[in-house]
C-alpha cells in the first residue's frame, strides 16, 4: 500500500518492508537502488512539490542516494527523515543524508548479514 511520503508514511512503509522475507526484501533494495524514483513512485504518495522535487534529481544523485537507503533497508535499519520545509516562495531545496553505523557479514557454512546502520534524511531551504 502506498503511504504519504511524511516521516510517519516512511516508518509505516518501512515497516512494511520489514515484514517481508530477507529475499524479497533484498528484491526491494536492488530495485530502491537500481532506480529511486520508480521505488518511491510504486510505494509513496507525494504532494506536487514532493513529486517535482525527486523528478529533478539528477541521475547521478538519485542513484548514490538510493544505494545509501537501499544498503540500510537490505539489513533493517533505521531510515528516517524531517518533515520537508514549506516551500511558499518557490525557494530550492537541498537534500542531506546522514548515515552511521555498520554492515557485518559473516561467511561460512550459514552466512549472517547483520549490523546497525540507520539513516536520516534532512532538507534545507537555499
Amino acid at each position: 500500500m502506498k503511504q504519504p511520503f511524511t516521516p510517519i508514511g516512511l516508518l509505516e512503509k518501512q515497516n512494511e518492508l520489514y515484514l517481508l522475507s530477507d529475499e524479497d526484501l533484498l528484491t526491494e533494495a536492488q530495485a530502491l537502488a537500481t532506480d529511486i524514483k520508480t521505488f518511491m513512485d510504486a510505494h509513496f504518495i507525494f504532494t506536487i512539490s514532493q513529486a517535482t522535487y525527486l523528478n529533478d534529481l539528477s541521475e547521478r544523485a538519485a542513484f548514490s542516494l538510493g544505494c545509501q537507503i537501499a544498503a540500510v533497508l537490505n539489513i533493517r535499519g533505521s531510515i528516517t527523515m524531517d518533515d520537508l520545509p514549506l516551500n511558499p516562495m518557490g525557494r530550492p531545496k537541498q537534500l542531506s543524508s546522514d548515515e552511521d553505523g555498520e554492515i557485518i557479514h559473516q561467511g561460512g557454512l550459514s552466512p549472517v548479514l547483520s549490523g546497525n546502520a540507520s539513516i536520516h534524511l534532512s532538507w534545507t531551504l537555499l
